[in-house]
């Protein structure tokens, strides 16, 4: 986990290992938190979890941008959670139609999730109610 109160640039690919697991426990994830996060325009894939408590921009050159600016598709494996959600990215390829923006919620992420609740998450009784038995 990289937790900051100031800006994250990401300024190469972020990706994960390729291969096999045996365990899922040995699912890995990165989580970066932080007031903001950009996305410069070489990164073409980040595998983690952006979280940003303001703004979250897929392209670091201030609008207007042109064609030749931030052309490159990005993709996004993990959640994302932005308060403002910039995404400025100019990729455009007319035999594909994909977006220049791909955001992926992989099933990993919840695997991964469930098992730190498993590890360290605990269930609190509020109250007890006692019901007459039913014959």
């Amino acid at each position: 986990i990289l937790y900051t109160t100031g800006t994250v640039t990401i300024d190469k690919d972020i990706k994960y290992v390729q291969g096999s697991l045996e365990y899922d426990s040995e699912i890995p994830q990165l989580i970066i938190a932080a007031t903001d996060i950009v996305i410069t325009e070489p990164v073409q894939r980040v595998d983690a979890w952006l979280i940003a408590k303001g703004k979250l921009s897929t392209c670091n050159i201030n609008p207007p941008l042109t064609v030749n600016q931030c052309n490159r598709q990005l993709t996004m494996n993990g959640p994302v959670m932005a308060t403002k959600l910039q995404l400025n990215r100019t990729y455009y390829d007319s035999t594909k139609k994909d977006a220049a923006e791909v955001m992926n919620l992989r099933p990993s992420s919840y695997i991964w999730a469930y098992q730190q609740v498993r590890k360290k998450g605990t269930w609190q009784t509020t109250y007890v109610t006692e019901l007459p038995p039913r014959y």
